[in-house]
């Protein structure tokens, strides 16, 4: 029997919706002034996954909005690198920080917009504490000094001390520069100390500590300074004497004399015990007091006579310390300082002195040279012995295993292998050198005090790695890879091999184990590197190094450069200049093409006047503006909505612009003027720019064309007027206007043949040979008014002018000099008869041609087409 299997195979529509993401941001933070760094945090929902983020704050005081761009910002701001969480470090936290701070992202659906993140800047008033709490100095003390410690955030702008009385009535600040140096104050905010100089009983008397910051005043507690006036009965030894509960530790004798007593004899010693180095100088301290006549110095109850002596020195009233010069073992011994006033003698404790040698110094070349296989090879030993007589010279000998011999044993019978090591020739001699003897050396001395050991010198014949780089410089577009090869050739193994990358002296290592996501090679097997998915971050000077046994090899410095030309945005602006009703909308639109998908931000900026104003989307008075969509629409134009405006595309890579000028004018001026010209004082103005310029007759050609003619200034209200709108333009170039002294030399008239009534030339200007004919043509620049000898020259600018319309002309008709004209196209040839009855139906008459400027018009719109006959051409 035959089974038959039957499948329903049900088709079910898929459906994918798309949503403009969902984002939280950190909602409330307060931090205190001067934070390092704070972090809002952003997380990011959306589907399909968001292609841009971003962060805007939002100003507390008017609600403005400024985007935050962190690769311009000088360190102020860093956002995460991430879709989901591009979280916001702000840097040096200052009050202009306290803001709102919104987090946005775009996908495929549109921008979503996270909850305010709001941060709070706080401050305090300085924290200022004064110590010690009390003083107790002597009438008479040359200085007391009453410390201050002020903790502030932010930091004190001012600090300060102030003067209270015992009574509390009477309280001054203290002013340093008005107290005749009785006042010094530290010249610090944080540690504005006092002193007191010359103390007496009038400083008795409460003082503090203040300082200023932002948040206020804060001052610190009061410190008493307590005067004491001496008595006779204070004289006397004190002893200062501290106890932890466990030890008690008592300071050395202090001797209180009022200053009007007089000073019994003393003498004392701070030091008991000296260990000075051989063959250096040391001085014993002896301290007296009272009226010292004499000072002798024993040394194991002998006198030292110090008259005519040229190691000893000192033992005098005025200079009672002993100095010793070039200490040796014999100075050994127990000295006694011993004064008297010519009546009584006194001795300080005994002081012991124990001079002290020092080992020997030695010292080995860092670097030898390579040793001959079967010839004697010497290592260099030198030794200073501090003048102390060495008693040892030995050789440590390390190999390629690490295996030590120490010492090497120079003096067998059986081998002839080694001389020197010795306290005569502390040199290393190595007979018949072999590769055997390849290693490590180390030289060591000994005397009486001690012994040194040298550095390890390497001796080898064979030398450290040699390196080649195949070429000196790689060119790399971002997001490819490029492989750096480098050549090693070693005798020996090759242990190590790594990279170095130098940027601006920023030095980083590259070994197989660093970022092996980015970088691989690096490895003797492999010494090339690798570098994958290139960026600017990886531009830089390169070097490979190779290690062996030996030593360490580099090769020459390899120059790589990340290629930018084709990855920095294109920008296009779609019209040189727009026009725009006052009350109307435009847009500007503005192509950017992104290579290579990079995330790109885009930027609009607005100048006027020479002043710049960023713009800020997404608001009721701005649409688009973003890298979704880059064109700018201005709703609702005003007049200060006027200027040059330029759309910047920016990446990683650069930034690329495009630039163009919008007009605004009430729709009265407006249609006053032809579609692209402006309107000032019953004129029209239409300022053209050209790619590859024209000379003067061109110009002159081309705005008699369209009914005008090359602005002739007769105002300096004109004048003014089309050099803003030459500066608005942005360009350095000069523009030609419709003077010429053709006729004259030095005579100069308009191109309508008036002469000319008001100048504006530079100075020097204009600048003709006296008595030689030439033909000059008029052109401006910023600054006035220039003349040229030759028609011919090129120009890239030029200015148009023509009378405004004065009446409304119905639509596709044509205004002039207060007229309008239609031009019309019949699809078949008319009498005259029959034209003139087609003009009567519309109202109108054929066209009368009443001056020769009006013919000239007529001819310069229809060329050499004719009128009133049978041509397809008719004017009414």
């Amino acid at each position: 029997m035959t089974m038959w299997l039957a499948l329903l195979v049900l088709l079910v529509p898929v459906f994918c919706r798309q949503t403009i993401p969902s984002i939280v941001a950190t909602p409330y933070q307060s931090v205190p002034y001067g934070t390092s760094a704070i972090v809002i945090q952003c997380t990011v929902s959306s589907s399909p996954v968001a292609t841009s983020v971003g962060w805007r704050r939002v100003s507390l005081i008017d609600s403005t909005t400024e985007y935050i761009y962190a690769s311009n910002s000088n360190g102020k701001y860093h956002i995460t690198d991430s879709m989901i969480n591009p979280h916001l470090t702000i840097n040096n936290i200052v009050f202009s920080d306290e803001n709102n701070y919104v987090c946005f992202a775009t996908n495929l659906a549109g921008t979503g917009h996270s909850n305010n993140g709001k941060l709070n800047v706080t401050s305090e008033i300085p924290s200022i504490i004064a110590t010690p709490q009390k003083q107790f100095p002597v009438d008479g003390s040359p200085k007391i000094i009453i410390e201050c410690n002020i903790s502030s955030s932010p930091t004190a702008t001012s600090v300060g001390w102030q003067r209270t009385s015992l009574d509390g009535f009477s309280t001054r600040a203290i002013v340093v520069a008005i107290s005749n140096g009785k006042y010094q104050v530290d010249n610090s905010l944080a540690y504005p100390h006092l002193t007191i100089n010359d103390v007496s009983l009038a400083d008795d008397a409460y003082y503090a500590c203040f300082g200023n910051n932002v948040a206020g005043k804060g001052i610190s507690n009061s410190v008493r300074v307590d005067v004491i006036e001496l008595e006779q009965g204070d004289l006397g030894y004190y002893v200062c004497s501290a106890s932890d509960g466990v030890m008690t530790v008592n300071s050395d004798d202090i001797f209180l004399i009022p200053s009007d007593m007089r000073v019994p004899l003393g003498v004392k010693v701070p030091k008991t015990q000296y260990s000075p180095v051989l063959f250096t100088n040391v001085i014993l301290q002896c301290e007296v007091r009272g009226s010292v006549t004499s000072v002798k110095w024993f040394k194991n109850n002998n006198v030292i006579s110090i008259a005519n002596s040229l190691r000893f020195s000192g033992s005098d009233p005025n200079s009672p310390s002993l100095t010793i010069n070039s200490i040796t073992e014999d100075d050994f011994g127990y000295y006694t300082c011993q004064i008297s006033d010519g009546v009584d003698i006194l001795n300080a404790d005994i002081i012991t002195l124990l001079p002290k040698g020092i080992p020997p110094v030695v010292v080995v070349p860092r670097h030898l040279p390579v040793p001959i296989r079967g010839q004697q090879f010497i290592i260099p030993c030198t030794i200073d012995p501090s003048q102390i007589p060495l008693q040892d010279v030995q050789w440590i000998y390390i190999n390629w295993d690490g295996i030590t011999i120490d010492p090497i044993n120079i003096t067998s019978p059986l081998t002839v292998k080694y001389e020197g090591s010795s306290v005569d020739s502390p040199s290393l001699v190595i007979n018949d050198y072999q590769s055997s003897d390849d290693g490590r050396y180390m030289c060591r001395a000994t005397n009486a005090w001690g012994n040194d050991v040298s550095p390890a010198v390497l001796v080898t014949l064979e030398s450290v790695p040699t390196l080649l780089s195949v070429q000196s410089s790689y060119q790399s577009e971002p997001f490819t890879d490029v492989i750096l090869r480098c050549t090693v050739n070693s005798v020996i193994p090759v242990i190590k091999v790594f990279w170095q990358r130098n940027q601006n002296g920023n030095i980083l290592t590259i070994s197989s184990d660093t970022n092996i996501n980015k970088y691989s090679g690096s490895s003797p097997s492999t010494p090339h590197l690798t570098i994958s998915d290139t960026n600017n971050g990886d531009a830089g000077s390169y070097i490979c190094f190779a290690v062996n046994h030996a030593g360490t090899g580099n090769s020459p410095t390899i120059a790589l450069s990340i290629t930018t030309n084709n990855v920095i945005p294109i920008v296009v602006v779609a019209e040189s200049s727009y026009n725009v009703a006052l009350g109307s909308s435009v847009t500007m639109v503005c192509t950017a093409t992104f290579p290579l998908h990079i995330t790109t931000n885009i930027v609009w900026e607005r100048i006027t006047d020479g002043s710049k104003t960023v713009i800020v989307p997404y608001t009721s008075k701005y649409g688009g503006g973003s890298a979704l969509t880059p064109s700018l629409t201005i709703f609702y134009a005003e007049e200060s909505d006027a200027g040059v405006y330029i759309c910047y595309a920016s990446n990683v890579f650069g930034v690329g612009h495009g630039t163009t000028e919008l007009h605004v004018a009430n729709s009265e001026d407006e249609s006053k003027c032809p579609s692209g010209w402006l309107y000032n004082e019953n004129s029209c103005y239409l300022f053209t720019i050209t790619s590859y310029g024209i000379p003067w007759f061109g110009a002159k050609t081309f705005c008699e064309e369209h009914g005008a003619k090359l602005a002739e200034i007769e105002t300096e209200s004109e004048d003014k007027y089309i050099l803003s709108n030459m500066k608005n333009l942005g360009s350095g170039d000069k523009f030609w206007l419709g003077g010429s002294d053709d006729e004259v030399e030095g005579s100069w008239k308009w191109s309508s043949g008036t002469p000319f009534t008001y100048t504006h030339w530079l100075p020097g200007e204009p600048n003709d040979v006296s008595g030689v004919y030439k033909q000059d043509y008029l052109m401006t620049n910023y600054e006035g008014w220039i003349d040229h000898p030759s028609s011919l020259l090129h120009v890239r600018h030029y200015v148009c002018e023509m009378v405004a319309n004065e009446i409304n002309c119905p639509s596709d008709w044509l205004s002039y000099d207060n007229s309008c004209y239609l031009f019309m196209d019949s699809r078949n040839e008319l009498d005259w008869f029959s034209a003139d009855n087609a003009c009567r139906e519309n109202g109108t008459i054929l066209a009368e041609i009443e001056t020769e400027a009006e013919d000239e018009y007529i001819r310069n719109i229809i060329r050499n087409q004719y009128f009133g006959a049978c041509k397809p051409n008719m004017i009414v």
